[in-house]
């Protein structure tokens, strides 16, 4: 039986101020981080999330169940995460609607935070020859995007 071995790894934080110094315990396991306004996420091998910071916004909140998370993001008051599934958990401050995800919430492979809004990218087939002309190049991009 083969074994796939993938890298984890600690923490190591630049500043302290507004409660990014404490580190999660235990300080292992982590594939990928993401720092907000005032709080960061990390998300371990296990698919679960780490959070520390402040919660004003209940940012620090993550759904249940805290597992099978692939990717992870933060923005100014509100946190992001992509599933296994391809779904996004979005929770903390959603005074403008930054976490709303529209319906269908399938298919995401990434996800990203900002200040007042979320950006998800969901995957898509490969464009072929869509507009049979023999040639695949940009004018068959521009039709798979309905232009």
């Amino acid at each position: 039986m083969a074994m796939t071995c993938v890298p984890a790894y600690s923490l190591v934080m630049a500043t302290q101020s507004c409660g990014h110094g404490t580190r999660p315990d235990p300080n292992s396991g982590f594939v990928a981080v993401a720092a907000g306004g005032n709080h960061s996420l990390g998300l371990r091998a296990d698919g679960s999330i780490a959070v520390w910071g402040h919660n004003y916004y209940g940012q620090l909140d993550v759904p249940a169940p805290n597992s099978g998370f692939v990717a992870v993001a933060a923005g100014w008051g509100h946190s992001l995460g992509v599933r296994t599934d391809g779904s996004i958990a979005a929770w903390g401050k959603n005074f403008r609607g930054q976490c709303d995800v529209p319906a269908p919430n399938t298919g995401f492979v990434a996800v990203a935070g900002g200040s007042t809004h979320s950006l998800g990218l969901k995957a898509a087939d490969c464009p072929a020859d869509l507009n049979g002309d023999g040639i695949i190049d940009t004018r068959d991009f521009i039709t798979f995007l309905g232009a």
